[in-house]
C-alpha cells in the first residue's frame, strides 16, 4: 500500500514518521519499503509531500487527490 512504509497492512502515522526518518537519512530497517510505498501523493518521488498526505490520512482527515492507501 502507498503510505504504508512499515508495511503492516495499515498506514498510519508511525509509516508518516518512517518516511519523515527516510528523508533525513536514516537508513531504512528490514521489511521497510521506501519506494513505492513511502510516495503516498505518487508522484515518483518520497518528499515531505508524501509525509503530510501520510499523517492526513491516518488522522482522518482524507488526502485527495493522492493514492495513500492505494496499490500502484
Amino acid at each position: 500500500l502507498r503510505g504504508d512504509v512499515n508495511r503492516d497492512g495499515t498506514v498510519t502515522a508511525a509509516d508518516a514518521l518512517l518516511i519523515l526518518r527516510l528523508l533525513v537519512g536514516h537508513a531504512p530497517q528490514a521489511g521497510q519499503a521506501t519506494f513505492p510505498h513511502g510516495d503516498a501523493n505518487c508522484d515518483n518521488r518520497v518528499t515531505s509531500a508524501d509525509v503530510l498526505v501520510t499523517l492526513r490520512f491516518a488522522a482522518g482527515l482524507g488526502a485527495s487527490g493522492s493514492c495513500v492507501n492505494t496499490i500502484q
